[in-house]
């Protein structure tokens, strides 16, 4: 979410998915990262650059949940590790709907939740960033890019202007990214908090004694790097890494001026599963959060990859 004025209360985005499991079979998870140096890239990507480098770059309708991560695999036997090349992988969906990651004649089940694969696949597919946005004082300029995105509005309620991907509309998986946009954030140390920061504004050329009417914050993943393992003894994905909340001021035609990163907050019970968002009385955690952005950065690595199978399985997942 965007504010409209310095430090007026109001945030900016995340981005978030879920798969839940309705079977009785052992779910992967997620586990919780401690060092964080080697999930996040210190060094800006191109997409984000040019997602933050003009004063009319996406940026300026975000106030939202932006997924872009990365992802690396690897099989996991006996304790060992061995990294696997997306080109070697692929998803599946079975009749019964479940989703899994597919190497060879070995497939490992994914958790998933009904037709999640199918709107997210489709958002993946046409290269979409921004999955739900709020914001305030909304200009011409700033609705025709919120059309461009393919964002559409929002049936939740809200206290501000709020568009969605029109891929979640009207689906569980909006409310879970509106949820995303308030989600919850730790310190990043700043031995890695401060390359991140330092390199982004000098990649785009901000000026930090700009004077600056608003502040906003961003949940977005464009420098983690999810680590996605296939669990040999168990045929079962589990994820690890976590998005990043990019704190912001700008002020009307300028660029924005980053002053922070945190990290979404893993403080979820070892135990933790993936809410049946099809319950509406059922609150969306920031497990959901967590595991929708690594599943989304899961998918765009093997669109990457093999953009005729993956459209294929989208189009399987989507019957």
């Amino acid at each position: 979410m965007r504010y409209s004025k310095l430090f007026t209360s109001k945030c900016v985005v995340a981005i978030v998915v879920v798969l839940a499991s309705l079977s009785s079979a052992l779910a992967g998870k997620i586990r919780k990262t401690t060092d964080f140096s080697t999930f996040f890239n210190p060094i800006p990507p191109q997409a984000q650059l040019a997602f933050f480098n003009t004063p009319t770059s996406d940026w300026l309708i975000t106030g939202g949940v932006v997924l872009h991560g990365n992802a690396e695999f690897y099989v996991e036997k006996d304790g060992n590790l061995e990294k696997v090349p997306p080109s070697e992988l692929g998803l599946q969906v079975a009749q019964d709907g479940k989703i899994s990651i597919v190497r060879g004649k070995k497939s490992y089940q994914l958790d998933s939740f009904p037709k999640f694969a199918c709107r997210l696949g489709g958002f993946v597919k046409r290269n979409a960033l921004i999955a739900y946005t709020e914001i305030d004082d909304v200009t011409p300029t700033m609705t025709r890019l919120i059309t461009k995105a393919g964002l559409v509005e929002s049936n939740l309620d809200s206290p501000n202007e709020n568009s969605v991907a029109k891929e979640f509309l009207d689906t569980p998986f909006e409310r879970l990214f509106q949820k995303a946009d308030y989600a919850e954030v730790s310190e990043l140390p700043s031995e890695v908090a401060s390359p991140i920061v330092t390199n982004l504004n000098k990649a785009i050329g901000s000026d930090p004694n700009q004077r600056f009417t608003g502040s906003s914050y961003i949940h977005a993943d464009f420098q983690t790097t999810y680590k996605i393992y296939l669990i040999e003894s168990s045929n079962q994905v589990e994820t690890q890494g976590v998005p990043l909340r990019y704190e912001l001021r700008f002020k009307t035609g300028g660029l924005p001026y980053f002053i922070g990163v945190k990290v979404l907050a893993q403080n979820w019970p070892d135990d933790a599963k993936l809410s049946d968002l099809t319950n509406p009385k059922q609150p969306v955690s920031q497990y959901d959060i967590v595991w929708a952005f690594q599943v989304a950065a899961i998918f765009g690595e093997l669109n990457k990859s093999n953009k005729n199978a993956f459209s294929s399985f989208v189009s399987q997942a989507c019957q």
